[in-house]
């Protein structure tokens, strides 16, 4: 999906071990830019310049910024900072 924060596009996908994965996140995934933490895949792990990592639950969302960084935010910050272009 896309969305908009501060005038600036991102990549958004709500952190789920079921249904879709985009194809920016598989490459984040392959390139071990992003990984689980645990056995379930309820904890996302992301590498940051930084912060070195940062963690995600289901239900978050991963952003992929237009340089290409990744972060995870809260569900409620998702729906507060960001708004929604495209699912």
């Amino acid at each position: 999906m896309k969305a908009i924060i501060n005038n600036s596009q991102v990549d958004a996908w709500q952190i789920t071990t079921t249904g879709d994965t985009p194809d920016w996140v598989m490459t984040a995934f392959n390139r071990k830019l992003i990984w689980w933490n645990t056995p379930e895949k309820d904890v996302l792990v992301i590498a940051t310049p930084r912060l070195g990592v940062s963690m995600g639950t289901t239900g978050w969302y991963l952003i992929k910024s237009p340089e290409n960084t990744y972060r995870v935010i809260s569900e409620k910050s998702f729906h507060t900072d960001y708004q929604l272009i495209s699912k």
